[in-house]
């Protein structure tokens, strides 16, 4: 973005770069609020707006309709005007070139997108959890707690004990119906809720505390690291931290469906600085090119981090960094 002074131009960088792949002007943007709005979405969020932005820009070569087609080519035409030297259009400009559309082709041929160009996808806000209507919602198979799927599942998940059936109408059941309902009480014994020891009230009252002092810190804030034997329930009590501090949260911001309070990832074995920071992207459902270097997606990632507000971080499997290899070091560094 540029912004004309009494000095000159200068360059204001944009917060939601890494989300918009190619250049745009104001109309453009009103477009896209516009388009956010008839589909429903936030149209005051402007990571939204940005995402909506981003498939308005990347569709105009595929034949998109004639008043985006017109919006696009005037967005495009505009920036072969060096910025330097471009001054913002007045009314008579934009009617003009509402009037006569430049033809999209032709600015295609003189504008192609740069080789280098880095493209981020990210997957669409989910909304707000709803009432249980007593249809627990299928989730795919690949939705585990690092995804922001998986974990809003979890935080959300209540286990209902099955009705306990009179031994009249137990057995009144044929074998199948009998045998359904065996497996229904099964899962259910086998997701039984967790009991709050003493060891996970200390973990989420010492974790809650220190988010609270971290707030208004700029840099050295504190952390907490949970040690301890082999399935001594470390997961388990950071599982149940985050899980408390989301609830927290939402129970705060009950109409804020976009924010993310919690991040959960775990560290694979001999992870790398770009192999960490892959997999916090896969949190949020970031994909990015092969050729994509680790500060592209460390950029992504705190940028989409800031806006969904996340306060709390959990980093599991911690002792699969190797301090005594180059590549863990610097993993530990990030």
């Amino acid at each position: 973005m540029f912004v004309r002074t009494q000095h000159g131009w200068i360059t204001v960088p944009w917060v939601h770069l890494p989300l918009v792949t190619a250049p745009f002007a104001d109309f453009t943007w009103s477009h896209a609020r516009r388009l956010a709005a008839q589909a429903g979405l936030d149209d005051t969020n402007e990571a939204v707006i940005a995402r909506v932005l981003d498939e308005l820009l990347t569709r105009a070569e595929q034949g998109p309709d004639k008043r985006t087609n017109r919006v696009v080519g005037r967005t495009r035409a505009a920036a072969v005007v060096p910025a330097s030297t471009a001054e913002p259009e007045s009314e008579t400009d934009t009617a003009a070139a509402e009037a006569q559309p430049p033809r999209v082709g032709d600015v295609l041929r003189r504008l192609r997108r740069p080789r280098r160009s880095r493209k981020v996808a990210m997957s669409k806000p989910v909304p707000s959890p709803r009432p249980s209507t007593g249809t627990p919602e299928e989730l795919p198979p690949d939705s585990p707690l690092t995804t922001k799927e998986g974990w809003r599942h979890f935080v959300g998940h209540d286990p209902v004990p099955p009705r306990l059936l009179p031994a009249a109408e137990r057995a009144a059941l044929s074998g199948r119906e009998r045998m359904r309902e065996d497996d229904r009480r099964r899962e259910y014994h086998a997701d039984l809720p967790l009991v709050n020891t003493p060891t996970i009230r200390k973990v989420i009252a010492t974790a809650r505390l220190l988010v609270q002092l971290n707030r208004n810190q700029v840099s050295a804030r504190r952390g907490v690291i949970l040690s301890g034997a082999s399935g001594t329930g470390k997961t388990t009590a950071l599982t149940q931290l985050g899980r408390a501090h989301e609830l927290a949260i939402r129970k705060r911001y009950p109409r804020d469906g976009n924010r993310l309070p919690v991040l959960y990832a775990t560290v694979p074995p001999a992870a790398t600085p770009k192999m960490l920071a892959m997999e916090f992207a896969r949190f949020f459902g970031l994909t990015f090119p092969t050729r994509a270097n680790v500060t592209d997606v460390v950029d992504a990632v705190c940028g989409t981090a800031a806006h969904v507000h996340v306060d709390l971080v959990l980093v599991d499997e911690l002792h699969n960094l190797n301090l005594g290899t180059r590549s863990g070091a610097e993993a530990s560094d990030s």
